[in-house]
């Protein structure tokens, strides 16, 4: 709701609402009056609104502070830089859309690339330059538009981020297909009797549909919105830091761009992590798997987390005989043992096969289709605990091993900014990087929890610390999860 009805409180003045600077001078910021920088529930409750475009409120989503824990001093940035070499993990590439000529795909790159559209003549200076056009990004916007900022955004690929071109928007589609089936082959269990048979799935209208849906939505997302209605100045290109309070575009061509600003948010998200025996074999991720035009027979899934396991019940459930194999002995890691054995066992009954507690993996893969058939065969020769040896014959593969932050690129010294072990911006509680003037927020920091709503929360918080001083601090957000099997948990 708050990024589909914030235009309404862009009509004429706002009380409380920053002046935006002309001039990439001081970084100080103007004081408005705010409600205090921590908002318990029970606060939040009885809180009367502030008559201001900021007055969302944080408080409900917050933990009350524990003592010397989240919530106390603030964590210096120290914390988080790398104690030894930034290990950045082998990334999969930004897959383009496919099959380019499907009419739903047209829309969708009309709107989130827009072919042929030329880059803004750039300011003098923002008061905010954002990088990465993701949920992270798409707030921050929101959000300092809200305040009465001159913004710039920069997106290498695709606006909408992952929700929108290959997680939340299309997976929930194709489940939502997969659970259709599901309950066609059990509806004799509630009495209702169907014509025998088996039941015949349309792989291909399955997925066009996934592909509709998506495109339908990618108008709330789309660089036509963001620079109309939102009025940001949107650049496509590839972004570094040129300096503190710079960045560098290459737009392509050999077009360069430089974006003076006076804060900057970087929203770069994250990327598929690509493990050694994947190197140089083109394989399936969660940013690619939506170019699916055909069904492939059997399906192995590398990785058995919230993404692999989601995408693996539902290509079963869907008529592709699936095989979930990882190196841990039980799925879902994270979740509640007796939680992870429910699910497991539910996508046995499906006809998942799991083979776990793997200690290597060898991958070789033969001629043919990535997306359509004839598909090239995978052999995956995987190491079981007891030494033996077993082949999984596939004609699709998909890794869902972990993500990796997307800031390799960035040159992220030049401006003074330190990354964590894994290569995530590192910054301190308040999402503030070592370089004062930069935030982050979203998946390019660091740690293993990445989640959509995260991101816009995380948004929120950076844009409001850097403009209006509130000290929120991210540490003590209450963020929920779901795993979108069945059952879910």
């Amino acid at each position: 709701p708050f990024r589909l009805k914030f235009m309404s409180s862009l009509q004429g003045p706002v009380p409380g609402r920053l002046q935006s600077q002309t001039q990439c001078g001081s970084a100080g910021r103007s004081r408005s009056p705010r409600r205090p920088s921590v908002v318990t529930p029970r606060q939040a409750a009885v809180m009367p609104a502030e008559p201001s475009a900021y007055s969302d409120l944080l408080g409900p989503l917050l933990a009350a502070a524990q003592p010397g824990g989240g919530g106390g001093a603030r964590r210096p940035v120290g914390e988080l830089e790398a104690k030894g070499e930034v290990r950045f993990g082998e990334v999969s590439p930004d897959f383009p859309i496919a099959p380019v000529d499907e009419p739903s795909n047209r829309t969708l790159l009309e709107n989130v690339r827009a072919p042929g559209r030329e880059n803004p003549t750039p300011k003098s200076c923002y008061d905010l330059v954002v990088l990465g056009a993701g949920v992270g990004g798409l707030i921050s916007c929101i959000v300092g538009k809200q305040l009465g900022l001159s913004i710039a955004m920069v997106e290498r690929h695709y606006t909408g981020g992952d929700c929108l071109n290959t997680g939340c928007v299309p997976s929930k589609a194709l489940l939502a297909a997969a659970k259709r089936v599901a309950l066609v082959k059990t509806s004799s269990e509630l009495g209702i009797i169907l014509p025998e048979g088996p039941v015949r799935v349309d792989f291909a209208g399955v997925m066009g549909r996934v592909r509709a849906v998506r495109a339908d939505i990618s108008k709330h997302d789309s660089i036509k919105r963001y620079t109309e209605d939102v009025g940001v100045d949107v650049f496509t290109g590839e972004a570094a830091f040129a300096g503190p309070r710079a960045v560098s575009l290459d737009a392509g061509g050999g077009k360069k761009v430089e974006l003076a600003f006076r804060k900057c948010v970087v929203a770069t998200g994250a990327a598929a992590r690509v493990i050694p025996p994947l190197k140089g074999v083109e394989h399936l991720t969660n940013g690619n798997f939506w170019n699916l035009e055909e069904l492939p027979a059997r399906l192995t899934v590398i990785g058995a987390g919230p993404i692999g396991l989601e995408l693996a019940q539902a290509m079963q459930r869907l008529g592709s005989q699936v095989t979930v194999i990882d190196t841990l002995p039980r799925i879902m890691g994270k979740e509640d043992e007796a939680a992870a054995a429910l699910v497991r066992e539910s996508m046995e009954r499906d006809g998942v096969v799991f083979v776990m507690s793997t200690r290597s993996l060898q991958v070789k893969r033969g001629d043919g289709g990535l997306y359509r058939a004839p598909f090239g065969l995978y052999e995956c020769t995987v190491e079981l605990p007891d030494g033996g040896r077993q082949v999984l014959v596939s004609e699709a593969l998909m890794s869902s091993t972990g993500r990796v932050p997307n800031t390799k690129t960035l040159e992220v010294k030049r401006a003074g900014v330190s990354l964590a072990d894994d290569g995530g911006i590192a910054t301190d509680s308040m999402l503030r990087t070592a370089n004062p003037d930069i935030f982050a927020a979203g998946d390019c920091l660091p740690g293993p929890e990445r989640f959509t709503h995260m991101a816009e929360w995380q948004a929120r918080v950076a844009v409001r610390n850097a403009f209006l001083d509130e000290d929120l601090d991210a540490r003590r957000l209450l963020v929920p999860r779901a795993t979108y099997t069945d059952p879910e948990v």
